[in-house]
């Protein structure tokens, strides 16, 4: 005759393992839902300095046409012919000022790049748990299924 006790025994193993299966399941897949979470706020972060970049790059362009407007007013003044070396430090000027603002443009870009590989990451991370999450449950109801049968 057969005994009940162990077959009880071995059922409730495997309803706790499988509880815990499925747990571990659940809490992958919120892992996978904030990682692509993550992915959004660093894509947004990436269109973010883009966009600062440009407001800077002009904001930087702006003060270079008013320093080179002073700089011809202040020669205007003094009665120089913009000629020479009044001319060379103007020209110097607007150099200065548009390296300045290409500068800021491309440290802007930089951070929008380092952001969007931030968020390739992040959505990598999110499919690597998504992908284990259906294997991992089959291996855990493979072995369940297993201790049941080694009980019986």
């Amino acid at each position: 005759m057969v005994e009940i006790v162990p077959i009880i025994a071995a059922g409730l193993s495997a309803a706790s393992s499988a509880v815990g299966a499925i747990s571990q399941a659940q809490q992958a897949s919120a892992q996978a839902g904030f990682q692509e979470h993550q992915a959004k706020i660093e894509k947004q972060n990436a269109f973010l300095a883009r966009e600062a970049a440009g407001f800077a790059a002009v904001g930087q362009r702006e003060q270079g046409r008013r320093a080179l407007a002073r700089q011809r007013s202040s020669i205007g003044r003094s009665g120089l012919q913009l000629a020479g070396t009044p001319l060379a430090v103007i020209e110097d000027l607007a150099v200065a000022a548009e390296t300045e603002a290409l500068t800021k443009e491309f440290e802007g870009e930089i951070n929008a790049r380092g952001a969007e590989l931030r968020a390739q990451e992040a959505l990598f991370r999110a499919n690597q748990t998504k992908s284990g999450i259906g294997a991992g449950l089959l291996g855990d109801f493979l072995q369940i299924g297993s201790g049941v049968a080694g009980a019986l």
